[in-house]
């Protein structure tokens, strides 16, 4: 977008110096023309008109009198330019690049050579004594346009080039490192904390990729510890687990120990307080007795309990 801004200014500017230069020309062919057509000196004003062609620019010079009357000529003139000089001449557009300058009389004495009373009539009414005409040639504004544009087009392409030339490595320096950075984390979100990035960048990814690494260092070392410690507590657990399991064998062994000795001398007790209970004969050693059977009773009942 800079090259075909300055480019296109480039273009205005040269077609604008070329106006320029058309009207300057023209003005000094009429300031120099001055004499020779007062004087009618068609010789001279030939040679001015022939040293101005030689101008690479100008296309053709013609010098007229006040009636239209051809003085000097030098180049082609364009067509239809045979009719317009039939009238009084006036510039036409500007993208013609022709321009029409008035010969005028200068404010100076011309007694020694003014010989007509129509040219004292002339400078007493500030009229126009003649005028010249100049058309500056399209061809070499045309190349210069043209070289401008190639000129224009090389260096945006030079410059294109260049920028890509500059971004893919740069592209790679930074998207590459991003997306292998990417792949980690999706990696450490996975369950894989072994995983690392490669430290092959610089500046702010290098610090970036070593604190990745750091924290993956971190997850991996922070997991390997609460792996131990589950380790370890489920080690415990077992061990506990086993010992309340022999403890627990251990009270069942002697619950069951315990109460089949207890049994016995209980079940000894209730048969001699049965035998006991067919030999008393008054009713106090009965309700002795039954006492006992009852004591026996909630003494067996316990031990089933």
């Amino acid at each position: 977008l800079l090259v075909a801004y300055f480019t296109y200014n480039r273009i205005g500017d040269a077609e604008q110096r070329l106006r320029e230069l058309g009207m300057t020309t023209a003005k000094h062919v009429a300031a120099s023309a001055e004499y020779g057509v007062v004087t009618c000196n068609t010789a001279m004003l030939q040679k001015l008109a022939k040293g101005v062609l030689k101008e690479g620019y100008t296309q053709f010079v013609l010098i007229v009198d006040s009636r239209m009357n051809h003085l000097a000529q030098a180049g082609t003139l364009p067509s239809g330019w045979e009719a317009n000089l039939q009238q009084r001449p006036k510039p036409l557009s500007e993208q013609d690049f022709v321009f029409v300058a008035p010969i005028q009389l200068r404010e100076v004495e011309l007694q020694d050579f003014l010989t007509t009373d129509g040219a004292a009539n002339a400078a007493q009414g500030g009229k126009p004594i003649g005028w010249a005409i100049v058309a500056m040639s399209r061809a070499p504004l045309a190349e210069s346009k043209k070289q401008m544009l190639l000129a224009g087009l090389g260096i945006a392409f030079a410059g294109l080039a260049i920028t890509v030339m500059l971004a893919m490595p740069l592209g790679r320096s930074v998207s590459q490192p991003v997306r292998q950075l990417s792949r980690v984390v999706e990696e450490l979100a996975q369950g894989n904390l072994g995983a690392r990035v490669e430290q092959n960048s610089g500046g702010e990814l290098l610090l970036l990729q070593t604190g990745v690494n750091s924290m993956a260092h971190a997850l991996q070392t922070h997991h390997a510890e609460l792996e131990q410690r589950i380790r370890e507590a489920t080690a415990d657990l077992e061990a506990k687990k086993e010992e309340a399991e022999q403890s627990s064998h251990a009270k069942s062994n002697f619950l069951a120990s315990v109460s089949h000795d207890l049994r016995q001398p209980m079940h000894a007790i209730g048969l001699f307080s049965a035998t006991l209970k067919h030999r008393v004969t008054t009713l106090e050693q009965s309700e002795l007795v039954q006492r006992i059977e009852d004591a026996v009773t909630a003494l067996q009942n316990m031990f089933d309990g």
